[in-house]
């Protein structure tokens, strides 16, 4: 288990994770502490670390290694978790887009991205790029490029 649990947020945000790690009832629970963002309206603000158990958040020159340590654990993590969520959201377009397409179940999908790229290209492609890909027969095929390139009424 983690010795350390670094939240990103305020005094509510850490009073809730504490909250929840007590009702584990956990032997050893970590500690936790939280981080939240300086003011942007204020001149000079800089994050502020809140600690269980104080009432006032500890505020640390903002050179200060243990503080540019926590921005910069803070920061990764968003980074990462939208970049996932960003790149998890895209996929479901895309299959959610491929799923209304007779005869092309979680195989050809597969094989369609990975011999096509993406669904923009799949879109674009023409009946003998189809063709090509593996598991894509005739029929298959010209259900592809019939559903991409239908005329609306």
């Amino acid at each position: 288990p983690p010795d350390l649990f670094v939240i990103d947020g305020g005094k509510g945000h850490l009073s809730v994770a504490l909250k929840t790690i007590d009702a584990l009832g956990l032997e050893n629970p970590p500690d936790v502490i939280s981080i939240a963002k300086a003011d942007q309206g204020e001149p000079g603000a800089v994050d502020k670390i809140y600690l269980p158990n104080r009432k006032n958040p500890l505020i640390l020159a903002r050179n200060h290694p243990v503080l540019c340590l926590l921005m910069r654990l803070r920061d990764e993590t968003h980074r990462r978790a939208v970049s996932y969520y960003r790149k998890r959201s895209k996929k479901k377009l895309t299959v959610s887009e491929l799923d209304r397409i007779p005869g092309v179940g979680p195989k050809r999908k597969k094989a369609l991205l990975k011999y096509l790229g993406d669904l923009q290209s799949i879109a674009k492609a023409q009946i003998e790029d189809l063709n090509g890909v593996p598991a894509i027969n005739q029929v298959v095929a010209k259900n592809i490029f019939d559903y991409f390139h239908r005329k609306s009424p």
